[in-house]
């Protein structure tokens, strides 16, 4: 299977949904033809969301019978309108996200916090260039706590070590040595950046 041109990677959400945002958000799913299928849980639902033979899912925590909290640590998204629609969300409901969004034009990292978005890593130029992403300066548009930052700074090594894995293990199955020796070399890279980064924190 090829793998998809557009894929966003959500970590850490957290939303706070009142009743008005939930129903807007069923609504605008419904309306791209999206299907919908609801679990109830003990301690909440989940909202199961079919894109053809795909489907993400969406744990639920019912705090109370107007608001309703959303807590993932790690989410992938490849349909473009579906992620868009969860970041509208997010915005919407003042919420907080990391996204790490990889097409065929680009690869960058936001950060969401209060609904408002920070662009803090862009690369231009599609799949080849996400090999030259660790070497690009992280660009901040508005002032980060360092807590922040770093938290930011962590996911997006530990992003990039994930990549490059799995162009390594491409590399190797197509007995690729020029490649696989740059991968390695990269991979060396980042680990001691994620160790040296460890121990500063």
């Amino acid at each position: 299977m090829d793998e998809p041109t557009f894929r966003a990677q959500f970590k850490d959400i957290w939303i706070e949904l009142h009743r008005t945002m939930l129903k807007s958000f069923v609504h605008k799913l419904l309306a791209a033809n999206y299907r919908l299928t609801w679990r109830h849980e003990d301690n909440g639902i989940e909202l199961i969301i079919h894109c053809g033979e795909d489907r993400m899912s969406l744990p639920m925590h019912l705090e109370n019978e107007r608001k309703t909290i959303v807590n993932i640590k790690e989410l992938e998204v490849i349909k473009e309108e579906l992620a868009f629609c969860l970041e509208d969300l997010i915005t919407e409901s003042k919420g907080s996200a990391i996204v790490r969004t990889i097409t065929d034009g680009g690869n960058y990292v936001s950060y969401f916090d209060h609904g408002k978005v920070v662009s803090v890593l862009k690369t231009s130029g599609g799949r080849e260039n996400l090999m030259d992403a660790y070497h690009q300066p992280v660009q901040i548009k508005s002032n980060l706590p360092l807590e922040l930052d770093a938290t930011i700074r962590a996911y997006v090594i530990s992003s990039e070590i994930d990549y490059f894995l799995m162009e390594l293990k491409e590399a190797m199955e197509n007995n690729d040595d020029i490649a696989k020796n740059r991968l390695k070399d990269r991979l060396r890279k980042l680990v001691n950046e994620k160790e040296k980064f460890s121990h500063q924190q």
